[in-house]
């Protein structure tokens, strides 16, 4: 069949399909951007496993494991590929496998770094692609080094988010100039005005998820950070008494829900909660309302910074991009590594009133020129070669049925779809989703040996398992044991000491009394009785 005229077609990869508030904004705000530029586009958002069936709001597209026959396909496809941002530059497939709650062996059989990295590999000489402002978290080691190296040598662009991401690409020997565009975050303004997000805000307060007045705090931690919740609660008690703290759960895949709930058991007071499974609209209102954002999340203080509020970071554990967006933005005094220090600040911002009033006009224009240059790269691709619509086939739908357990929901969900993003709504005929199924069952009976083998790993594992738990039974017992005599020991010791106390109090008194004329005198009584014999024979 040949190709049919058609717009031009963006393929946008990125982790869309994440529990993640920062992720979901980057295909909101490119289709709105692209969109303005060359009026007539398709956006698909490319996840590696999409969004599963029945989800409350399909996301995304699924990418599917990687191989040179799929980046082929999706190049064929596409006028060009935007990749990321977000922090997606890692050389490990298998850490994803924790933020989606998929098995680690899934994920590295999805090759999901190489979506992230390589991104079409060969096909990219056909297909332009654009490195979209990722992070780079980590220093790059030998290997991941180099594959970064021959990724970035042939990018159509190469952008990265911040200096330090800049600057590890330097040391991993990328020799091509690559430019620092701001976060595209920035602008989400543009595609949830302020004035919109104030209707979402009321919704929230009328269902008492949000407070009625202020002066209102929103707070942010990730599983990783429970054990600050108590020193933060105690802060905020102590520090900002009147404010209004309302956790808000920006990343969900980070378990920010535990850090939620911990800090709301500590505060000992009343406190909000945007719910968990809010829409994106309503965590990006919960923060643009507030007279401070106090958190971990990038994206959160990224949001805050676009409607013109205050952020303190709280960041314990000194994270890059955290540090990078302090640089970009010359906040480094609004970045704390211990919470009774990030508490401080919000207690000097409160106490001048929340508005910053912030210029963000060099950073939008900065982002403006990035989008114009895809825009370019977009139409001359567009304009020279006939695109063929995607369709249901084009998308590994049923690659969630081939996991060995199925993926986290994909909350927070977005509501908001602009003018040119086009998220997966092609419905399957029965005969192409009977196909699909039934490849997909194939692939498992094709697993079964593979299955049988994690069997009998599980039961080693589980005898492993019975007997560490007797080893830990047995050091339990050793270390009472040793506690015990450890306790006997500090007695003694404690005991010995006021012995040597004592000897010493006697020997000290002892001491003095054979300095006095007394006991030298009565040390010797024959000398004595020689004195008075000679006293007496005098005249």
């Amino acid at each position: 069949m040949p190709s049919q005229p058609h717009p031009a077609t963006i393929i946008h990869i990125g982790a869309f399909d994440l529990a993640s508030y920062g992720d979901q904004i980057f295909p909101l705000v490119a289709a709105h951007e692209l969109a303005r530029r060359l009026g007539e586009v398709e956006v698909l958002p490319f996840g590696p496993l999409g969004s599963p069936a029945g989800a409350g709001s399909v996301t995304s597209w699924s990418l599917g494991p990687w191989s040179p026959e799929r980046a082929a396909a999706l190049a064929r496809r596409a006028s060009l590929v935007l990749c990321g941002g977000g922090e997606i530059v890692h050389g490990d497939a298998t850490i994803y496998g924790h933020f989606y709650r998929i098995d680690p062996r899934d994920a590295a059989r999805l090759g999901v770094d190489r979506w992230y990295i390589e991104v079409l590999g060969a096909a990219e000489a056909s297909c332009p692609v654009v490195w979209h402002s990722p992070g780079i978290p980590l220093d790059l080691d030998g290997a991941d080094a180099a594959r970064v190296r021959a990724a970035v040598a042939v990018r159509a662009l190469a952008t990265v988010r911040d200096e330090p991401s800049r600057r590890r690409l330097e040391a991993a020997g990328v020799d091509r100039a690559v430019d620092v565009v701001p976060d595209s975050a920035f602008l989400l303004p543009r595609v949830l005005p302020a004035d919109s997000l104030a209707r979402r805000r009321a919704q929230l307060r009328a269902a008492g998820h949000y407070p009625a007045d202020g002066p209102v705090v929103v707070v942010q931690g990730n599983g990783t950070m429970r054990g600050l919740a108590t020193e933060l609660a105690q802060a905020l008690r102590e520090l900002v008494p009147d404010a209004r703290v309302t956790t808000a759960s920006v990343s969900p895949c980070h378990d920010d829900g535990l850090f939620a709930e911990e800090l709301s058991r500590a505060l000992g007071q009343r406190s909000w909660s945007v719910p968990d499974d809010a829409p994106l609209e309503s965590i990006a209102a919960a923060i643009a309302g507030a007279d401070c954002f106090l958190g971990v999340s990038l994206h959160g203080a990224i949001t805050a910074r676009a409607y013109g509020r205050p952020h303190v970071t709280l960041d314990p554990f000194g994270q890059a991009k955290l540090r990078g967006l302090a640089e970009l933005l010359d906040t480094r005094d609004a970045r704390a590594a211990d919470p009774a220090a990030a508490v401080r600040r919000v207690q000097s911002i409160l106490a001048v009133g929340a508005s910053i009033a912030p210029d963000n006009n060099g950073l939008e224009a900065r982002i403006d020129a990035h989008f114009d240059r895809i825009a370019e790269l977009a139409a001359q691709r567009a304009g020279a070669t006939a695109i063929e619509p995607m369709t249901w086939a084009d998308t590994a739908t049923p690659l969630h049925l081939t996991l060995r357990r199925p993926p986290r929901r994909v909350d927070p969900s977005v509501e908001t779809t602009p003018a040119g993003l086009r998220r997966p709504d092609l419905a399957p005929t029965f005969d192409e989703l009977s196909a699909a199924v039934e490849r997909a069952l194939a692939e498992n009976r094709a697993r079964a040996p593979e299955a049988t083998s994690d069997h009998d790993e599980l039961v080693r594992l589980r005898g492993e398992a019975t007997d560490l738990r007797g080893a830990i039974a047995h050091l339990e017992g050793q270390l009472r044991h040793d506690t015990e005599l450890e306790a006997t020991v500090a007695s003694l010791r404690d005991q010995l000491g006021k012995t040597e106390q004592e000897r010493d109090r006697l020997a000290s008194a002892v001491e003095s009394a054979r300095s006095s004329r007394i006991f030298r005198m009565t040390r010797h009584p024959s000398a004595l009785r020689d004195a008075d014999s000679a006293e007496d024979s005098v005249p």
